[in-house]
């Protein structure tokens, strides 16, 4: 079982990099994990991978955020067990079998302009993060997927990552509610969230604060 994180663009520009979207991501979970008195350096690294093994291969924090369609980019933290898998993807070929997708799939956050802009950059991502992954990890997916849609003015969509009437959202909006037990409107949520902050507490305890 997986649990995806989709974002649609709405922008395209120079900023979106993998090293912006470590750094927002470090950022952002780094001040959600002081939130729960929990100070832990937090370190992300990512590289390419062939979706048959195939090959690992290394990135420049300059790239631009796009990878080859048969690959992914697999975002792991400093002595945190697993990662989390992202996808670049052609909207176009959603759209071949599913014509009002973008409407559909973003709701009232995009205008009829930004739709045709979306199907020109003719881009997506999806960040997933499969089961039995550590507490960290469960937390940084959500927050990765979130930098991305800031950098690209982005519209994040789900039905399993997190409450499902929250989505379609923005990155801002997004993160103000992502996985804090206190912000959650689903029971299975606010549990999962309170387990993971325990775990994650409970492994810390007697360690360094970097992981």
């Amino acid at each position: 079982m997986s649990t995806t994180f989709g974002i649609i663009p709405t922008k395209l520009d120079d900023q979106l990099t993998f090293g912006n979207v470590v750094s927002i991501a470090e950022k952002t979970l780094s001040d959600f994990l002081q939130l729960y008195q929990m100070d832990i350096k937090i370190k992300i690294s990512v590289d390419i991978r062939d979706n048959d093994e195939k090959y690992i291969n290394p990135v420049s924090l300059d790239d631009r955020f796009f990878w080859k369609n048969g690959e992914y980019a697999y975002f792991t933290l400093d002595k945190a067990k697993g990662g989390t898998d992202a996808y670049c993807n052609k909207i176009s070929d959603t759209l071949e079998y599913w014509e009002t997708y973008i409407e559909e799939t973003c709701g009232k956050l995009v205008t009829p302009a930004q739709v045709k802009q979306i199907k020109e950059d003719n881009v997506k991502w999806y960040f997933r993060r499969s089961a039995g992954q550590s507490a960290l990890i469960n937390i940084a997916y959500g927050h990765l997927a979130a930098a991305t849609a800031k950098l690209c003015n982005g519209i994040i969509h789900s039905e399993t990552g997190w409450d499902p009437e929250l989505f379609p959202t923005t990155a801002d909006e997004f993160i103000a509610v992502y996985f804090k037990p206190e912000k959650a409107t689903h029971e299975a949520s606010r549990k999962w969230a309170e387990k993971s902050l325990n775990n994650l507490r409970e492994s810390a305890v007697g360690k360094k604060t970097t992981v």
